[in-house]
């Protein structure tokens, strides 16, 4: 019985031998996988450290494309504008232009007249009266 109890202890030694060793490479194998997903969290750290600064080049391009069409919005509007005006005058030179227009007081009111009309049903889109027209927004 001794010999047997001889051989259980050793094969039970040698089962606790293989456990400790497994846990011990469990162990070491942890540590490794902490250590790979620490070095990720670092490197995350860094590309969302660069998506931030992309994000805000991204803002402010917006902002500036934003800006850039409301000012070509504004331009394009006033030359319009001031096109229409130059045709009004353009069709009103030509008038007192014809023979004897410039004498003819009657033409010279009716172009008169014609420009004042103009005005007054036509106002440049890109003026206000006041500063309390509308909003500003700033970028």
């Amino acid at each position: 019985m001794a010999v047997q109890i001889e051989t259980l202890t050793a094969d039970i030694g040698g089962a606790a031998s293989q456990d400790v060793t497994y846990v011990m490479q469990s162990k070491k194998n942890v540590h490794i996988a902490i250590d790979k997903l620490m070095e990720n969290a670092t490197g995350n750290r860094k590309h969302t450290s660069a998506l931030d600064e992309h994000n805000q080049i991204l803002q402010q391009s917006l902002n500036d494309a934003m800006r850039g069409l409301q000012f070509g919005d504004i331009n394009s509007q006033n030359l319009a504008y001031t096109a229409e005006q130059l045709a009004q005058v353009n069709t009103q030179l030509n008038i007192l232009m014809e023979p004897g227009g410039m004498e003819d007081e009657a033409k010279i009111q009716g172009c008169n007249e014609s420009l004042v009309q103009f005005k007054i049903q036509k106002h440049n889109p890109v003026s206000a009266s006041s500063m309390a027209s509308g909003d500003i927004d700033f970028f």
